[in-house]
């Protein structure tokens, strides 16, 4: 009896321990579970300090990197808005960004909650940032999930104004829409006050294009390192990067073999497209009609036998190149002070400063300085003729600064009556005597609709 009751004994220790046991290791992993969300809870609502993960929300590529440093003197660590330093820990295989890359980013979201002007506090569930270079420009060129206003400045857009213009100018400010127009560029602040303004844009000018050249102008759109407008997806500044980005059909899609234009064959091209211009029923308002790239090949093939070059990927490949190169000579020629053509030897000639300055703006000229481009005057006039030139554009600090420059005053109605008139080449005799009476001469001949 005596054994069987230690028995009994033995087996209910056993029993009792081994509960004891497994409870023990629950509540240990249950406290470590604990500890490590504590841990990443206190971490996320605190600043973002070294080796903190941060998760990029725009199209450049990474998709996690970890801060390094805060680039602000504060010494806890970077908040809402900051700029720091952080290594790529993710990343997608095709993107821009690769892993290991140390980056530049402005905190956008940040899980520490930041106290407003009117009382409130805003916080997120996430710290996230966005990658920019080192002069403070985005990498990449969208920007996914909610941003707070606190780095906004303001938002931004293009508007179409109906003008009459003459006969000859129609082709320039035809629209995307069919209308005669001008795509006028406004920005405004958060409590919707216009605090920039830049009209004259021909309506066949796209909205980045009038975008670029609001920020390249001396008293131009100008904005903080750091902060941003909200625009939409017309607004793209980095066209280039966006169109280069890998797509399902171009990965599966066999690799053409490359071709090297010849002399000769550029040649060919241009006559081609010159001979098209010529026959009339081809060009249009600002390009060609649908189909002139098979035209295109049959001139070539008379002009060259067996020359192989087909629609595609040869000719568009070129044409668009070509288009390319003499429409950012046309804008360098036209709307900035520095640039000449010389058109004995056939190029751009400027001052390195010069060109570095419009090539941070306008990709296209890359690589366009001193260039030999002996087929200009041919594909300006295919390409460049009805396009959009933005000389008519002028903000309104140039418009004051011009009229303090050139204080002039004529007469309107034809009855003579001006004054303070400044001497020019064309004088007018007045047929009567001066008033007081005075109207200042419009700056150009169009007419806004209303």
């Amino acid at each position: 009896m005596a054994a069987a009751l230690a028995s009994k004994c033995s087996r209910v220790g056993r029993s009792f321990l081994g509960g004891l046991g497994n409870n023990l290791s629950g509540l240990l992993s249950a406290s470590h579970e604990m500890t490590c969300n504590t841990f990443l809870s206190q971490q996320q609502r605190t600043f973002i300090q070294m080796r903190t993960i941060l998760k990029v929300v725009d199209n450049s590529g990474a998709k996690k990197v970890m801060c390094i440093q805060a680039l602000k003197a504060r010494k806890k660590g970077a908040r809402l808005g900051d700029t720091i330093v952080a290594s790529v820990k993710e990343a997608h295989p095709n993107g821009k960004v690769k892993k290991g890359k140390v980056v530049y980013g402005v905190v956008v979201r940040a899980a520490m909650q930041r106290g407003r002007c009117d009382g409130s506090e805003v916080k997120f569930d996430d710290n996230a940032v966005v990658l920019v270079d080192k002069q403070g420009q985005p990498i990449g060129t969208r920007v996914f999930g909610p941003v707070p206003h606190e780095s906004r400045l303001g938002a931004l857009d293009g508007t179409y104004i109906r003008v009459h213009v003459p006969e000859a100018d129609k082709p320039r400010y035809r629209s995307k829409r069919n209308e005669i127009a001008t795509n006028v560029l406004g920005v405004c602040s958060q409590d919707m006050q216009f605090i920039y303004v830049l009209p004259g844009w021909e309506g066949s000018a796209a909205d980045s294009r009038v975008l670029r050249d609001s920020i390249s102008r001396r008293h131009g759109l100008r904005v903080s390192h750091g902060y941003y407008y909200l625009v939409d997806a017309g607004m793209d500044l980095q066209e280039n990067l966006s169109r280069s980005s890998a797509t399902k059909s171009g990965r599966n899609k066999e690799k053409q073999p490359s071709h090297t234009w010849t002399p000769v064959e550029d040649v060919a091209l241009v006559e081609a497209l010159t001979e098209l211009c010529l026959a009339g029923h081809w060009k249009v308002d600002n390009g060609f009609r649908s189909g002139y790239l098979g035209q295109l090949e049959k001139i070539i093939e008379q002009k060259i036998p067996n020359c192989g070059l087909k629609v595609d990927p040869h000719i568009l490949s070129r044409v668009k190149t070509l288009k390319k190169q003499t429409l950012a000579i046309s804008d360098m020629i036209a709307n900035s002070i520095g640039f000449s053509w010389d058109h004995e030897n056939k190029m751009i000639v400027c001052e390195t400063q010069v060109f570095d300055d419009w090539v941070k703006v306008h990709k296209d000229a890359k690589g366009l300085r001193l260039k030999l481009f002996i087929h200009y005057d041919s594909l300006v006039e295919a390409f460049g003729k009805d396009r959009a030139n933005g000389l008519g554009a002028e903000g309104p600090a140039e418009v004051v600064e011009d009229l303090n420059n050139n204080n002039e005053f004529v007469d309107l109605e034809g009855d003579g009556l001006c004054e303070n008139v400044v001497p020019t080449s064309a004088t007018h005799t007045p047929s009567a005597p001066s008033s007081t009476r005075t109207r200042k001469r419009p700056r150009d001949a169009y007419a806004w609709e209303t």
